[in-house]
């Protein structure tokens, strides 16, 4: 009857407890998951012993898995998928909309290589000219040359 139409995960833990998980359990996981709640928070919610989700999504992943852990595992990784994808387009709207903040943090985290906060580095020869500025505008890295040449033409204050 209605026992052969659910799907129940099962495995022996290592103290030799018998877990098992109901479909409506599941739901209610994946429905945490999706919201953004850790895992240790979902297995609060149905009464499963910590770790249980983690060690299940890697049994589901490993080579020649077998069912249902390999589609619970697969199920847990869209469910945290879709609670990123939530939580970057709300970032993001959020960015748009109040704080531009937000959305340069993002920005700064999701392309670090033309985003990130990288500190000025130059490359001086022996004669104090800037041979290479990392700024990205040579407008900019002239000007930062003439300061270096005037201070070397500069007579020292303290001679």
């Amino acid at each position: 009857m209605a026992q052969s139409k659910r799907t129940r995960l099962e495995t022996r833990l290592t103290y030799g407890n018998k877990v098992v998980v109901e479909d409506w359990q599941k739901r209610v996981i994946l429905e945490a998951l999706e919201d953004g709640q850790w895992r240790s928070v979902a297995e609060k919610l149905v009464g499963l012993p910590t770790d249980t989700i983690t060690y299940w999504c890697h049994k589901g992943s490993q080579k020649g898995a077998r069912e249902p852990f390999k589609t619970f595992a697969l199920d847990i990784e869209k469910a945290e998928a879709k609670a990123e994808a939530k939580a970057v387009a709300a970032l993001r709207q959020i960015g748009m909309e109040k704080d531009w903040k937000a959305l340069l943090e993002w920005l700064k985290r999701r392309a670090k290589d033309r985003w990130g906060d990288e500190p000025l580095q130059l490359q001086i020869d022996h004669n104090h000219s800037i041979v290479d500025a990392l700024l990205g505008d040579e407008e900019i890295a002239e000007r930062v040359g003439e300061i270096f040449r005037q201070k070397r033409t500069k007579p020292n204050e303290s001679d």
